[in-house]
């Protein structure tokens, strides 16, 4: 099948003799003074380099013509003026090939052709260890020559050739449209020239590529030699599939990014011959060279070859592939059915499909009738989901996106006033209870009035919901604009902020009118929403006589706001939808009431509503979502998402990532965790930490789930700090405690009461259990325990097996993300004391469906109120509480709970490992095997830990301290860590030096570690708590056995 690449690659396409292009090559008439004024740039350089003893004498007689001047008027003589003229200019002469150009208007095309063949084939000669160019001199001193590269030598690269090839692309178009006899006789002198050189018989392919045979000779010469530089210039003249597929794996990054060399290696070998090494550099490209990546992807896309769909399909979440894929697809709908039907079901593919089976049913079920049932059966799902999501009729769609104000070019624009701020004095006025509840706060110290508004607008800052009620008699010049701010943005906080603004309208309104009214269109939106909502309040009177107060301008200014529908309010730059945000691969989202989803053409328009809530905290994005399906809508962020990766993730459209806080799920959650943990490492911390805010925004119990594992394991120092800041800022805003809130966000994941799931298939059901590292498992009908879940059967309920598989995968899943993190969590309980009350120790560990499982394969510590161990109980299977002799036990009123260290369990640790035994409980961690340790007489009294010095252990097994809560110290001079520490309680650390420590970024660059000092800065060891001694000696003993 014949085949012509469109423009614009037509035009990169360097022509051949035959070729599908013929062009006329019109020399630049400014080739001469151009020439002529890069010659004379360096005097006395070019005669200097032709005299010189570097040169070859033949090559200077040829350049001087038989004077003392440069005149060639031969190609020889002519190759070595422009080899002196490229060192002078090197960079227009990549621009430009002007000698090419020069040649073809004075001498014609056999001269230029056998000048550019010569030139292809010298080299600039420097003296001996002088860098290259920096040895011209300036004052005409001879320090070069030119000469021809010797048998065997090559070019350093094909960037210093540039020029030359460049010249020799030139010449080769001016060839390929010359008259025939003029052609003959070109490529006869050409031919006499081949004996020259292996250079030189490389640019004679160049020049006349339908010469098979010297291409061949050439292209096996240059696979032989490992030539990089004739190997990149031959591939403008390969002529076949194997030629061009054995010369692109050599080629240079800088050359195969070039639009030219790919239009005329598919000219040259056809498409099924280029779509191999076009597929091999896409895959060479550098991720950061976006630009490269998607010229190489758009001319992949126009080629009718089957290697190269396949090649885009294999490389379907890459950046920048799929909307070159759907272009392609669209191309040649009936080759992409039939690959992506067979391609099994992965990310990317599956949205690919339905696009296509919906724009074509009749050619998909046409396609499907030719294949297997397995890949047939794929298109027949994708129709069946096309009819069951039809478009919903206009009427039913959400009003903002049937007539999108954006779209309108006379859209209303705002009228912009200068008006001063009338900021309220600070001031208290208390109503009755308000003075007693401030003197019961941790504030009364500061006394009961303005004194004490800095530190309240201090712990603000950090928990805002541990303030926001004792606020509410104050007036202070913040407070209006900061209450504002939380009415707008912070949704937890909006029923506090409203309380105030509603108690203080007139110092509201001083505030927010003006700003509603400025320049600043961000102010202006925040001010606006919240002056809307002091009339909405019943405050209009106040509002309007503050306007008025400021002047009938600003009054009518008001007045023509509060008419205005706030949804056509937008900024003067809207935010940017990108063209990758194709509706063809975007899933469908349905309207809750059920007349159907939204059209493919309004997708774009919610993706600006989107943006919109983003960047300018559009109001119309509140009630657009009301109106359309939840899990639908979080799917369609989701995969604006993935597109955003897939495109580069341009940080300008950073909106596409914040969104999912806005309209995500906890599907979202799931799949955004592992990519928060990842980012950091791939110098994305400010994206991870992006990411972050979008749990905490999310806020159900699986997002807070989420970022607590995030705060506990990830092995990024920035992100884990961050992570932690994010959960006490939750916490805070809760009223808790961070482990109290870890506390509280474990969900039930489904299960009884009881902690178990039955999973009904009909005529089978099985019962989920858990083993002491809470990974679930499961017991057929007679209580045998299996490997795995059975898959559905034929014999089993359609309508009950495959959803009842699906939830335990999931349950598996998600248990999968919390068991490590909450079995950690309650040994790091142990050794840092952390205590429970009886009703949470209840509440959230012996009744929780999950943790209960964990509760029960543990020894309870009751602690009175000084602290002390009063008793021991385990959790027994009905979670009642047992001791040591399984009598039933109670906690005594006012004691606490927590999880017993050996050491305080003393003497009664082998009666509870008996109990343990008999009923054989596998605890998740040691507990009652633990081994615990004291620090001797001598090491208590001092102030520095010596049993361990001097010993050499691996770095590994140093950096494994981190899982016990170790941490590295912050880098010395020249990156490296010198200690590593584990807090000890009361702001304080104990530190073991390392010696020569660990490198920051190449860990293993000193592979062992000799321990040094090790203490806690000066105080005595024998302050330390028995328990946190114990485990430190424990850590140590475990590192240096």
């Amino acid at each position: 099948m014949s085949f012509a690449l469109p423009e614009p690659w037509r035009s990169e396409i360097h022509p051949r003799r035959g070729g599908v292009l013929t062009r006329t090559v019109r020399p630049d008439p400014q080739a001469r003074a151009t020439v002529d004024d890069m010659l004379r740039e360096i005097p006395g350089f070019v005669a200097g380099v032709i005299l010189s003893s570097l040169t070859e004498p033949a090559l200077s007689a040829a350049a001087r013509a038989g004077g003392d001047t440069p005149a060639p008027t031969d190609p020889v003589g002519a190759a070595v003026i422009a080899t002196t003229g490229i060192a002078v200019r090197f960079p227009a002469n990549l621009k430009h090939p002007w000698f090419a150009d020069l040649w073809l208007a004075e001498r014609g095309v056999r001269f230029a052709a056998e000048a550019a063949t010569e030139l292809f084939g010298m080299e600039l000669a420097l003296e001996p260890d002088r860098r290259t160019f920096r040895s011209m001199r300036r004052d005409g001193t001879e320090t070069a020559g030119v000469r021809r590269l010797a048998p065997g030598e090559q070019i350093m690269s094909a960037y210093v050739a540039g020029p030359q090839i460049e010249i020799l692309l030139r010449v080769r178009a001016a060839l390929a449209a010359a008259p025939d006899q003029i052609h003959a006789e070109t490529v006869a002198a050409l031919a006499a020239r081949r004996g020259l050189g292996a250079y030189q018989r490389c640019a004679t392919s160049v020049l006349a590529p339908t010469e098979t045979g010297w291409v061949a000779q050439d292209c096996a010469e240059a696979l032989a030699d490992g030539d990089g530089v004739r190997m990149t210039a031959l591939l403008f003249a390969a002529g076949t599939a194997e030629q061009a597929d054995r010369l692109a794996a050599g080629t240079s990054r800088i050359f195969y990014q070039r639009r030219d060399l790919g239009a005329t290696l598919v000219d040259g070998v056809g498409p099924d011959g280029a779509a191999g090494p076009l597929l091999r550099w896409l895959d060479g490209i550098p991720a950061k060279d976006s630009a490269g990546g998607r010229g190489l992807l758009s001319l992949l896309s126009h080629l009718p070859a089957e290697e190269a769909m396949q090649g885009l399909i294999d490389r379907v979440n890459q950046p920048h592939v799929r909307p070159a894929l759907l272009d392609m697809a669209r191309l040649f709908p009936e080759r992409a059915l039939r690959l992506l039907a067979l391609t099994p079901v992965r990310a990317g593919v599956g949205d690919l499909l339905r696009a296509l089976v919906l724009a074509d049913p009749g050619l998909a079920a046409t396609v499907a009738a030719g294949l297997a049932e397995a890949p047939a059966g794929r298109i027949r799902d994708a129709v069946a989901a096309g009819v069951a999501a039809a478009a919903a009729p206009a009427e039913a769609l959400p009003p903002l996106l049937t007539a999108p104000p954006w779209r309108d070019r006379g859209r209303v624009k705002p009228v912009r006033l200068s008006v001063e701020i009338a900021r309220p004095a600070e001031s208290v006025e208390w109503r009755p209870g308000e003075r007693e509840n401030f003197l019961a706060s941790p504030f009364h110290r500061l006394g009961a009035g303005v004194a004490a508004l800095p530190a309240l607008l201090e712990r603000a800052k950090q928990a805002p919901a541990a303030v926001i009620g004792l606020l509410q008699p104050f007036e202070a010049p913040v407070l209006p604009w900061l209450m504002n701010y939380w009415f707008v943005h912070r949704p937890e906080h909006r029923a506090g902020a409203w309380a105030w603004l509603d108690r203080h309208p007139h110092a509201a309104a001083g505030d927010l009118v003006p700003r509603s009214l400025g320049s600043s269109h961000a102010d202006r939106r925040r001010a606006e929403l919240g002056v809307r909502a002091l009339v909405a309040g019943g405050h209009g009177d106040t509002v309007r006589g503050v306007a008025r107060s400021h002047g009938p301008e600003a009054a009518a200014a008001l007045e023509t706001m509060l008419a205005t529908d706030p949804l056509q309010w937008l900024p003067a730059k809207l935010p940017s939808v990108p063209a990758w945000v194709e509706p063809a691969l975007l899933p469908p989202v349905r309207l809750r009431d059920g007349s159907g989803v939204l059209p493919a053409g309004v997708l774009t328009d919610l993706a600006m509503v989107l943006a919109l809530g983003v960047t300018d905290h559009y109001p119309g994005l509140a009630p657009t979502a009301e109106m359309l399906e939840p899990a639908d809508l979080a799917e369609f962020g989701w995969a604006l998402f993935t597109l955003w990766q897939a495109n580069g993730a341009d940080a300008k459209q950073v909106w596409v990532l914040e969104a999912l806080g806005l309209i995500g799920d906890d599907e979202t959650v799931r799949r955004l965790t592992p990519r928060i943990l990842s980012w950091p490492g791939e110098s994305g911390h400010a994206r991870a930490v992006t990411g972050l805010e979008i749990l905490a925004q999310l806020g159900t119990e699986v997002a807070l789930l989420h970022l607590s594992a995030i705060a506990q394991r990830s092995r990024y120092k920035g992100l884990k700090a961050a992570a932690e800041q994010t959960m006490t800022r939750v916490a805070a805003r809760l009223g808790l405690s961070s482990e109290e809130l870890a506390d509280r966000v474990i969900p039930d994941f489904g299960l009884a009461a009881d902690g178990s799931m039955v999973l009904d298939y009909g005529p089978r059901r099985f019962t989920v259990g858990f083993d002491e590292h809470l990974t679930p498992y499961v017991r057929d009908a007679a209580g045998k325990r299996l490997r795995a879940l059975p898959k559905p059967g034929v014999r089993d309920d359609p309508s009950l097996a495959p959803g009842t598989f699906q939830r335990y995968a999931a349950l598996k899943k998600d248990v999968r993300t919390v068991a490590a993190d909450q079995v950690s969590r309650l040994e790091r309980a142990m050794v840092a004391g952390r205590r429970w009350s009886v009703a949470d120790f209840q509440r959230f560990l012996v009744c929780h469906p999950l943790l209960g499982h964990v509760a029960k394969r543990l020894v309870w510590g009751v602690y009175d109120g000084d602290g002390a161990l009063a008793g021991a109980v385990r959790v027994a299977e009905d979670r009642t509480l047992a001791d040591v002799h399984d009598e039933e036990a109670e906690p005594a009123a006012g004691t606490t709970m927590g999880v017993a260290h050996p050491l305080h369990l003393g003497a009664a640790v082998p009666g509870w490992a008996e109990v343990f035994a008999d009923y054989r409980i596998v605890q998740p961690f040691a507990q009652l095997a633990r081994e615990v340790f004291e620090l001797g007489a001598d090491e208590a009294a001092g102030a520095e830990l010596v049993r361990f010095r001097g010993r050499t252990v691996p770095t590994g097994r140093v950096l494994g301290l981190e899982r016990r809560g170790w941490r590295r110290a912050s880098a010395m001079d020249g990156g490296v860590q010198g200690e590593i520490q584990v807090p000890v309680g009361d702001g304080r650390v104990f530190s073991l030096a390392l010696s020569p420590g660990i490198a920051v970024g190449a860990v293993d660059l000193f592979p062992e570690q000799t321990l040094g000092s090790a203490g806690l800065g000066g105080v005595v060891l024998g302050r330390l708590d028995p328990v946190t001694a114990s485990e430190i000696l424990r850590d140590l003993t475990t590192l240096t056995a």
